[in-house]
């Protein structure tokens, strides 16, 4: 029981979670001065993540650190809603060059998890991350030649809104 609120606790990130985990750890009439014991705290730094090779991985988990992939993430995403605007009011070379190396990274990414997600199997999920590469790479080639031979990403955006 213990184990479980300390577990959600920290999943949550509550502060409480240690001084609620000893006082669930411990018997009634126990004294003041017993922690909780220590299988009980690896809990929170270790989970057991299941895949489908049928081999479990421990990974160490620290809340305060997120990867940096998922940092790169979030910069890609703060990128595009600076861009976006930009493009809008002031298009440039600079913005449709950028948007044009943005917006395949952040759609191959979005669609990558997807994938990840929902399709299973042994040569499935390969075949279809390799197609959705080979895509994602024809999109970003289609986007720096559309930059170079025509008006631009912006440009051609706003064309199209007056139509």
């Amino acid at each position: 029981m213990a184990a479980m609120v300390n577990v959600m606790c920290a999943r949550l990130g509550f502060r409480i979670s240690r001084p609620l985990a000893r006082s669930l750890g411990r018997p009634v009439f126990a004294p003041s001065s017993i922690s909780s014991c220590p299988r009980v705290q690896s809990v929170l730094l270790k989970k057991t993540i299941h895949s489908s090779a049928n081999h479990n991985t421990e990974l160490e988990i620290a809340p305060s650190q997120p990867s940096s992939h998922w940092k790169f993430e979030r910069y890609v995403s703060v990128a595009l809603l600076t861009l976006i605007p930009t493009g809008i009011i002031y298009p440039s070379a600079a913005v449709d060059w950028a948007l044009a190396v943005v917006v395949p990274i952040h759609n191959h990414w979005g669609v990558g998890q997807v994938l990840t997600d929902y399709i299973h199997g042994s040569t499935m999920p390969k075949l279809a991350k390799g197609l959705w590469l080979a895509v994602s790479i024809l999109q970003f080639i289609g986007l720096c030649y559309f930059n170079y031979t025509d008006v631009g990403i912006c440009k051609a955006v706003c064309m199209i809104w007056h139509m």
